[in-house]
């Protein structure tokens, strides 16, 4: 492991223009992409922290925001839904090691968080029968969760 490879940053962002021009019979400035935030940001650091005997120590955190999303292709004007901006973050710590059990493979152990702040956000809104006054139904994103993640490549 080279110090100059021990750090490593990610940063990305996504812009979505979404012009919808012609609707037959009806007003296309009331048609959006479903699901489709018109911004989205993602950050990532991983540090290679030290070279151990059996493997490398990783610890690795990323961040992804999204903005406002529609849940339905058309507007409804009186009522319609929309997915709220969230963020989430998540943290791992891992050991990457070569030959632990023989033969040439490639082990990796990961201890990590996944929605670090326990973010309430929804994932999934149904908002398309807003207008016939039927019950929403919405599924909210995973809560904070603890895992442990093993693998074996031979």
């Amino acid at each position: 492991m080279k110090s100059h490879d021990a750090l490593r940053f990610q940063l990305g962002y996504a812009y979505l223009y979404n012009d919808i021009t012609q609707v037959a019979g009806d007003d296309p400035s009331l048609y959006h992409l479903p699901a489709a935030p018109k911004n989205s940001v993602n950050a990532g650091i991983s540090w290679d922290i030290a070279k151990l005997p059996f493997g490398i120590l990783n610890a690795k955190a990323d961040y992804s925001w999204r903005s406002e999303a529609f849940t339905q292709a058309r507007y409804v004007i009186d009522g319609g839904s929309t997915i709220p901006s969230y963020s989430i973050a998540n943290a791992y710590l891992s050991l990457d090691g070569e030959n632990w059990l023989g033969r040439g493979s490639h082990c990796h152990v990961s201890l990590y968080v996944r929605n670090l702040a326990d973010a309430q956000y929804l994932a999934d809104p149904f908002g398309s029968f807003s207008g016939l006054h039927a019950i929403k139904m919405t599924n909210y994103g995973t809560p904070r969760t603890f895992g442990v993640d093993l693998g074996v490549k031979f």
